[in-house]
């Protein structure tokens, strides 16, 4: 133990933490510089918005047929309908495709989306 002390003497303990001291950097003073004011942003001429389409008063019990073929039935008010892609349902909804989830309705040249069920 004497010799381990002796041949260690001059050199650091690594069991001791010593923590460096860390360099000090000066900063400048911070300049504050105010802003003008943004110019505000002239109002957009409004745009006539399209009236919204007839609600779709049918309610969609199912798809059936062949894939290739399908027909859709809806029901409204104790009335069942049968409607094939193309056919229009009281002569302004027209069936544009019959999904396996959804049927596409065109009502004034806008599309709904229908859910099956």
């Amino acid at each position: 133990m004497i010799i381990a002390a002796i041949l260690f003497a001059g050199q650091r303990n690594i069991f001791e933490f010593v923590e460096k001291a860390k360099p000090v950097r000066k900063v400048a003073a911070v300049r504050t510089v105010t802003a003008a004011p943004l110019p505000q942003p002239s109002a957009a001429p409004a745009v006539p918005a399209r009236p919204a389409p007839p609600l779709f008063p049918y309610r969609c019990l199912g798809r059936f047929g062949p894939d290739s073929d399908p027909f859709a039935v809806f029901e409204a008010g104790g009335t069942i309908l049968n409607v094939r892609r193309g056919q229009t349902i009281d002569d302004k909804f027209l069936v544009k495709s019959i999904g396996i989830e959804s049927i596409t309705i065109e009502v004034e040249g806008q599309e709904q989306r229908i859910p099956i069920g």
